[in-house]
């Protein structure tokens, strides 16, 4: 299967740490089909190898959510975009993060983009509050910018029950529902077919054609966007993190580790 013809590779989270950006790097150097890659801006972000990603599409990948002092649950943002009126100073906060982060991304000037392209991590940049903000801020500063649209399909998939599997089709289905709230805003959104929620972290070769082929079906062949996160944290190294963590130490990312390894040997 040509599959350069079909999907191309997103990896979110560099700015992690030093050893996650490493890892990203070398598939940006050694595997063709990475052609995005998501860039954390928030203030403990670390930006060390952010130079060997010239030849790829850069995003902000927005954080409201983990690794900082103030952090703002998913659920509570959702909260706040129904009642604003509650949340003056909660509100006041996130303006301050979202402008801090966009800021810093775009002072890296690592290349000369036309447009700004901005996703979310936990896909906060689809909360209508997070996503006013950013384009009420964006337009200030004069920046063409477009946001990344997570639109990926409900097919159910169960090979084998994973109660994770479960909570991810959940996740989906609030992620359709508040881009629905979004009205007129949906203008600066992308129309990109897009996989990588569901079955993150337990995807393997058989779980990724059975998604690749549905996709291709519904899209008239268009390239589908396919988000990964193939990288893992030394568990031994990092005894201090904290549960917002567990994410980058469990062993689920060995599969997508395993699965972009066994791409890049059949490309």
């Amino acid at each position: 299967m040509n599959y350069k013809k079909y999907f191309y590779i997103h990896i979110d989270d560099f700015g992690f740490n030093k050893e996650v950006n490493k890892q990203i790097v070398s598939y940006v150097k050694n595997f063709k089909l990475v052609e995005g890659i998501s860039v954390f801006a928030h203030p403990k972000a670390n930006f060390s190898y952010i130079n060997e990603l010239k030849q790829v599409n850069l995003s902000l990948h927005l954080n409201l959510t983990s690794f900082q002092k103030k952090k703002f649950n998913f659920f509570k943002l959702v909260f706040i975009s129904i009642f604003p009126f509650f949340f003056s100073k909660d509100i006041k906060i996130i303006k301050q993060m979202v402008k801090y982060q966009i800021d810093r991304f775009l002072n890296m000037k690592l290349k000369k983009e036309k447009i700004m392209k901005i996703d979310g991590h936990n896909h906060i940049h689809i909360i209508p509050i997070v996503n006013k903000i950013c384009i009420k801020y964006l337009k200030k500063k004069k920046i063409n910018f477009i946001f990344r649209n997570n639109n990926e399909f409900f097919f159910l998939y169960m090979n084998r029950f994973f109660f994770s599997i479960f909570l991810n089709y959940i996740k989906l289905l609030i992620i359709k529902i508040l881009f629905k709230f979004l009205g007129n805003r949906k203008k600066y959104f992308t129309n990109n077919c897009f996989i990588g929620v569901i079955c993150s972290g337990f995807y393997n070769y058989n779980i990724f054609k059975f998604f690749l082929k549905k996709n291709i079906k519904l899209n008239n062949d268009k390239k589908i966007e396919f988000l990964i996160h193939p990288f893992k944290i030394n568990n031994k190294k990092n005894k201090k993190y904290s549960s917002e963590y567990k994410y980058y130490l469990s062993n689920s990312r060995r599969h997508e580790i395993a699965l972009i390894q066994l791409l890049q040997q059949n490309n």
